[in-house]
C-alpha cells in the first residue's frame, strides 16, 4: 500500500490570483515568460545563486527587489513553502495615456468620445467593472446653467 500523502497543489484556489508567486522554479519563469511583477521579496542572508540570479534578471527589468527576513516571507506565504523568494505580480497591466490613445485611433474612436466605460478600458485594465467616470463639464454646460443677463 502506499502511504505516502497526496500531492498538495502548489496554492490554495482562493489565493490563485492575489498575485502572490512563490517559490524559485516559479518566480523565475514568471521572469521569463515577462509577468508584470510589481515586487520581489528575497530571504536576506541567503546566498544561494539561484536568488542572486532572480534578484539580477529582476533589477535588469526594473522590479524592486526586497530583502525581508524568514518571518515576513512566511507571513506572506500561501504554500508555506516560499524556498526564500516571494514574487507580487501585478494584479492588473498598466497602460500609459499614449497606449490608450493609440488604441482609440486603432478602433476608428476619436479620443474627445472616448469614456472610461468604453469597453477598451475594460480591455486594457482587466476584467474589473469599475464605475462609470462623471461626465467633464464643458464650455456650453456652464452657459446654460448661467442666469440670463
Amino acid at each position: 500500500m502506499n502511504k505516502r500523502p497526496p500531492l498538495r497543489r502548489s496554492a490554495p484556489v482562493e489565493a490563485e490570483n492575489d498575485g502572490v508567486i512563490e517559490g524559485r522554479n516559479a518566480v523565475t519563469e514568471a521572469l521569463r515568460a515577462g509577468v508584470a511583477i510589481d515586487k520581489i521579496f528575497l530571504m536576506k542572508g541567503d546566498t544561494d545563486p539561484t536568488l542572486g540570479h532572480i534578484a539580477s534578471a529582476a533589477r535588469e527589468k526594473g522590479i524592486v527587489v526586497v530583502d525581508a527576513d524568514r518571518r515576513k516571507l512566511d507571513g506572506m506565504s500561501r504554500t508555506h513553502s516560499h524556498q526564500g523568494v516571494i514574487a507580487l505580480a501585478a494584479v492588473r497591466e498598466y497602460a500609459t495615456v499614449d497606449d490608450i490613445l493609440n488604441i482609440a485611433r486603432e478602433r476608428g474612436e476619436a479620443p474627445s468620445s472616448w469614456s472610461a466605460t468604453s469597453s477598451a478600458t475594460h480591455t486594457i485594465w482587466g476584467r474589473s467593472s469599475a464605475p462609470p467616470t462623471p461626465p467633464v463639464p464643458t464650455e456650453s454646460s456652464f452657459q446654460s446653467a448661467a442666469p440670463p443677463a
